[in-house]
């Protein structure tokens, strides 16, 4: 009797042993794997319509620079959608064509899922909280027509706006860099205005480095009030741009996996320290960046960039 009770709690004791070491192993994927499987619950509760709505978004919002904030080379980007389309047509300093064109892209059902994206996204992005990116919108500054996105990067802005707080204090008379980056996100579509439309601390923020942006802006005095001032690929013509060059213009990398993918375009002084460094980080970034693009969906990669 005495040995059948040992054996019972000899089995009782491994079993419980057993038990242990699977809960651990739960455990230590799960908190290994817990942004994955954060993210691929989220998307399978999700209706299939929201779902495409909100892939649409962040497609549009990773072809204008979402991935370079998400890893930091770029403190924020932008991205303009037109919402008013009457106050466009009423806008007397565009011509008929542009205003032709503008209407085209408003009614346009690519635009329409876009928009359709953004307020999915507006719905449940509360089940997102990050301390590393954020995404805001509202009306522009620029031309009240359109709204802004913006996008940010906390710790990179915060960094950016430290190391050039001397330029940013005397142009924008703001010592603190908390209360800048707070006015930024209180006020997204305002921050054209709120930097005084200095191309300076514009292309800082931008992540096109000290001694580019700071050319760019010598050369564009008086500063032109453009919709917006830079873009992914900033196209200006202007003589007084002759001095700078296309940024990686001939040594952009591409993915035919994803040709939607590729390094933010803007003007540069070339063969500079600088302007080489940031090749160097451009293309590295491009890289993990591709890598890690090839093993899911954009929806989920850019879902996973929040933690």
């Amino acid at each position: 009797m005495q040995k059948l009770w040992e054996k019972a709690h000899v089995k009782y004791v491994m079993k419980r042993k057993l038990l242990a070491i699977i809960f651990s192993l739960i455990v230590l994927v799960a908190s290994i794997f817990w942004k994955e499987i954060y993210v691929s619950s989220f998307l399978i509760m999700l209706p299939k319509n929201e779902t495409e709505k909100l892939a649409h978004f962040f497609h549009f919002i990773n072809i204008e620079g979402f991935p370079w904030v998400a890893k930091g080379i770029k403190p924020i980007a932008t991205y303009y959608v037109l919402d008013d389309p009457i106050f466009l047509y009423m806008n007397p300093s565009l011509d008929l064509f542009a205003k032709d064109a503008e209407l085209f892209w408003s009614l346009h059902p690519v635009n329409a899922r876009f928009k359709g994206g953004m307020k999915v996204w507006k719905k449940y992005q509360r089940f997102f909280p990050s301390s590393k990116i954020v995404i805001l919108s509202g009306p522009s500054s620029v031309v009240s027509s359109h709204e802004t996105i913006l996008i940010i990067n906390l710790a990179k802005t915060k960094k950016i706006i430290e190391e050039h707080q001397t330029t940013f204090s005397k142009v924008l008379g703001i010592k603190n860099t908390k209360t800048l980056l707070q006015k930024l996100i209180k006020h997204p579509g305002n921050h054209y205005n709120f930097l005084k439309g200095n191309h300076h601390l514009l292309g800082l923020l931008y992540g096109f480095g000290d001694e580019n942006a700071k050319a760019f802006q010598q050369l564009d005095e008086p500063y032109e009030f453009l919709i917006p001032p830079y873009r992914k690929l900033y196209s200006s013509h202007s003589d007084k741009h002759i001095e700078l060059s296309l940024f990686l213009e001939d040594k952009a990398p591409y993915d035919p996996n994803d040709p939607w993918f590729y390094i933010p375009g803007f003007k540069v002084i070339p063969n500079t320290k600088e302007t080489i460094s940031l090749e160097e980080q451009y293309l590295q970034i491009f890289e993990k960046i591709k890598k890690e693009k090839s093993h899911t969906t954009e929806l989920r990669w850019s879902l996973l960039q929040f933690f």
